[in-house]
């Protein structure tokens, strides 16, 4: 597994870190990471804007944005995303917090758990008011929380 591990498009040669892709929750990696003591970078996790609230269909992208390029941000998939980020932003309203806290909380409260490595989240944003309004409060999730967004 470490030789796939190195040969992985979010495990930069001679790197000590894997970047996350959510797929990594399945497949195994994760469980190499923590064997290993590697822990995972978390670059985009507020989904490139999805999870910040920042548009809610395709078109909403720039003519010219490299994201319209990529599978997640075609129109079924987007649908689909969509829905998912409905729910997350019906339980961030009900909490009474952003959408990105929510989102940003969840990744914190996997980091560490049995089973899992240490994750570390590295939000953007177009400035850096942005980034600190994401990031202020952000907690761990309660169980209930995590339940409520689909994680045993």
């Amino acid at each position: 597994m470490t030789e796939q591990i190195r040969d992985l498009p979010y495990c930069p040669r001679g790197s000590r870190t894997v970047h996350l892709d959510t797929h990594a929750l399945h497949n195994g990696v994760f469980k190499t990471c923590v064997e290993f003591g590697i822990p995972v970078i978390a670059r985009s996790p507020l989904g490139r804007g999805v999870l910040a609230g920042a548009f809610t269909k395709a078109s909403d992208l720039p003519g010219n944005d490299p994201r319209k390029r990529l599978p997640r941000f075609q129109d079924d998939a987007m649908k689909q995303n969509i829905k998912l980020v409905n729910e997350v932003k019906a339980l961030a309203a009900r909490k009474g917090v952003a959408l990105a806290q929510i989102a940003l909380g969840w990744i914190l409260t996997l980091s560490g758990r049995p089973g899992l490595p240490t994750i570390i989240p590295i939000p953007g944003g177009s400035t850096s008011s942005k980034v600190t309004q994401d990031l202020r409060g952000v907690s761990r999730l309660s169980d209930k929380k995590m339940a409520e967004i689909g994680v045993r």
